[in-house]
């Protein structure tokens, strides 16, 4: 009885691609020569030509072509990967004498090893040129042609380690100017030429807040780091509402000049890509005097009140209108004799039963500065008011002429005071 097994010949790699368009999976098919006289045949797979890797594949597609040739069809396989396979017959053998025992499987030698090596017949990398930051990298990725290739170790090359360094396609900069990073196969070539910038990595406002009078024009600095950053250019400046103030930009986008517009408060925004500084900016309007009005007309700075009269109110009025300087207090140099209290701009004033003078002063301003402007009102107290109308601007004039009767009793006026018109 014949019990050897020939060993399988002629054992190769009849193809090697991707098993889909996406897929990360290899189909690879193997034939050998057939055994004459054999019952079925083992595949064994490894990653490495030594036995201890080598492990029956379970999985696969066994099938016969034509009267000579056995195809394996194996698609359990990682692209890129290097396998080793080898191929061993079997025969299932019935001992005459004992046929009712089972049969004795009988094996060949392995066959000859046979691995998925495959070389690059080209490639490219992701990116031609680059632009990094200083101290920034970037990875440079390879691609393959077949994409199923196994000799894909590439050496890389700085032309410039002072400005770029490379360690397996990783790119560092190291310093400003530009470098060529080189990547071979073999005899193939790839480069990829690096730029590498000082990019601005941080912006302040020399000031958080500015305050600006209304029609005036300051300028208004960066602190940019690092100071030598090379995309200054890049800066965009944005006033949130033009209508309170506007912004003239520098050449180098460093700076820009403020002009304030209207009163209110605004924000002034310079941005470089995720890089932002802010600044606030409050357009006041100084105040530049206070006067008084009475029942709609102009009242000088003096008024008379009758004691124990009713309550009088006078109103206040700033200039200009848009003053920003609109805080108000007030102080009553006798306050035994009046009544005095302020709202919304408005006095109201109430006699007491005694006569005699005081003065309130009122003072506008803001902040830091309430007091920066300030009028006095003479209130006159007394017993019983005379018809005068207090609201007449007095006009000067340097000399009165009187004559004839009016002289003699002007002088008969013990208190010199002169009321009444005169043609002048």
């Amino acid at each position: 009885m014949e019990t050897s097994v020939k060993v399988p010949t002629g054992l190769k790699v009849s193809e090697l691609s991707p098993v889909g368009k996406d897929s990360t999976k290899m189909l690879l098919s193997l034939l050998w020569n057939k055994v004459e006289d054999c019952t079925g045949y083992e595949v064994y797979r490894g990653t490495e030509d030594v036995e201890a890797s080598f492990q029956k594949m379970d999985d696969g597609y066994l099938q016969s072509i034509g009267s000579k040739w056995m195809n394996f069809v194996d698609e359990t396989g990682d692209m890129g990967v290097v396998y080793y396979y080898k191929v061993r017959a079997y025969k299932d053998v019935v001992n005459e004498e004992t046929p009712e025992e089972a049969p004795v499987r009988v094996y060949s030698d392995f066959s000859e090893v046979v691995d998925t090596r495959v070389e690059v017949d080209a490639f490219t990398l992701n990116e031609s040129t680059l632009t990094l930051n200083r101290n920034g990298q970037s990875q440079l990725k390879v691609s393959f042609k077949p994409a199923y290739a196994t000799e894909t170790q590439v050496q890389w090359k700085s032309s410039d380690e002072k400005v770029v360094t490379v360690d397996n396609g990783l790119v560092t900069a190291v310093g400003t100017g530009t470098a060529t990073v080189e990547a071979t196969i073999g005899g193939l070539k790839q480069t990829c030429e690096v730029t590498v910038i000082a990019r601005i990595e941080s912006m302040a406002f020399e000031v958080p807040k500015k305050e600006l009078c209304k029609g005036t024009t300051d300028s208004l600095s960066l602190v940019i780091t690092p100071e030598d950053a090379t995309n200054c250019g890049d800066i965009v400046w944005t006033s949130e509402d033009e209508t309170i103030a506007t912004i003239s930009v520098s050449e180098d986008k460093k700076s820009a000049q403020v002009t304030a517009i209207s009163t209110g408060t605004t924000k002034i925004t310079a941005t470089v890509g995720d890089v932002k500084a802010e600044c606030g900016v409050n357009v006041i309007q100084p105040i530049e005097k206070i006067s008084f009005t009475k029942d709609g007309k102009s009242l000088s700075d003096t008024l008379t009140m009758q004691i124990n009269d009713n309550t009088e109110q006078v109103s206040i009025v700033l200039t200009p209108e848009d003053t920003t300087d609109t805080d108000l207090t007030y102080v009553v140099s006798r306050p035994e004799l009046i009544t005095c209290s302020l709202k919304d701009r408005v006095l109201s004033l109430t006699p007491g039963d005694e006569p005699g003078e005081t003065v309130i002063t009122v003072y506008a301003g803001s902040g830091d500065n309430a007091k920066k402007v300030e009028r006095e009102l003479k209130v006159n107290i007394v017993v019983e008011k005379d018809e005068v109308d207090t609201t007449t601007t007095l006009i000067p004039v340097e000399k009165v002429t009187i004559t004839g009767d009016t002289k003699k009793e002007l002088l008969k006026d013990e208190d010199n005071y002169v009321f009444g018109a005169f043609n002048l």
